[in-house]
C-alpha cells in the first residue's frame, strides 16, 4: 500500500523523467515550510547542479511536464527552485504500481 507522499514522489518522478532528468530526483518529503505546502520536492537543485541549468527553470519545466496537474490543489515553485504541493483535489486510494497514475485511477482509485 502506498502512502499519499510515495504516490506524490511516483507523480512528481515521472514529470523529472518526462522534462529528461533522472527520476530519483523527484522524491517527495513532508513540507518544512507548512506555510508553502504540505509537500516540497527539492529534485530541482540538484539536478541543475548535476546539469549545470538554472534550478527555477527545472523546477518549471518539471511541474509543466505534469500529466494531471488539476488533480492538486496547488502545485508551485518557490526560493531557488523548490516545488511545492499542496493536498490532491479527489481522494486517493492506493495504487499498486506507477502505471496505475492515470487521472482516472486517481479519482477512482482503479
Amino acid at each position: 500500500m502506498k502512502s499519499l507522499r510515495d504516490q506524490l514522489t511516483s507523480i512528481l518522478a515521472d514529470a523529472f523523467a518526462a522534462s529528461g532528468f533522472d527520476r530519483a530526483y523527484g522524491k517527495v518529503e513532508i513540507s518544512n515550510r507548512s506555510d508553502l505546502g504540505q509537500f516540497q520536492c527539492n529534485g530541482a537543485l540538484p539536478a541543475a547542479k548535476q546539469s549545470k541549468l538554472n534550478p527555477r527553470q527545472i523546477a518549471q519545466q518539471v511541474i509543466d511536464a505534469l500529466v494531471h496537474p488539476e488533480v492538486f490543489r496547488e502545485v508551485s515553485l518557490a526560493g531557488p527552485g523548490f516545488m511545492t504541493v499542496t493536498g490532491m483535489k479527489h481522494p486517493v486510494r492506493p495504487l499498486k504500481t506507477s502505471r496505475d497514475l492515470s487521472l482516472q485511477s486517481l479519482i477512482n482509485g482503479i
